[in-house]
C-alpha cells in the first residue's frame, strides 16, 4: 500500500499527462467497471444472493473475515448473516 499527499498528487496529475491518464484509467477500472455491479446487486438482489456472490467472488475473505464485517459489507445485520449461513448449511434456499 502506498500513501501519498493528495494535494501533491493533484499537482503531479496536472503537470504530467501520463500520470493523469493512468489515474483516470485506474478510476474507471476500479470504481466503475468493478464496483458498479456490486452497487446494482445491492439495490436489486436479496441478501442471500448478495452473500452467495460474495462467497463466489472472495472465497478467502469469506473464511478469514469476522461475521460482523461480512454483514456490514452485505448491508445486513450479523444476525441475518447467521440465518443465511444456517439456511445454506441445512440445505435451505437454493443450496448448491
Amino acid at each position: 500500500m502506498l500513501e501519498y499527499d493528495f494535494a501533491a498528487f493533484r499537482k503531479l496529475v496536472s503537470k504530467f499527462s501520463d500520470i493523469a491518464a493512468f489515474y483516470i484509467s485506474y478510476m474507471e477500472q476500479h470504481w466503475i467497471i468493478e464496483k458498479e455491479p456490486d452497487e446494482i446487486s445491492f439495490r436489486h438482489d436479496d441478501a442471500m444472493k448478495r452473500y452467495r456472490n460474495f462467497i463466489d467472488k472472495m472465497p478467502d475473505q469469506h473464511r478469514r473475515l469476522k461475521q460482523h464485517h461480512i454483514a456490514a459489507w452485505l448491508g445486513i445485520t450479523p444476525e441475518s448473516l447467521s440465518r443465511l449461513r444456517r439456511a445454506i448449511a441445512y440445505g435451505g434456499p437454493d443450496s448448491r
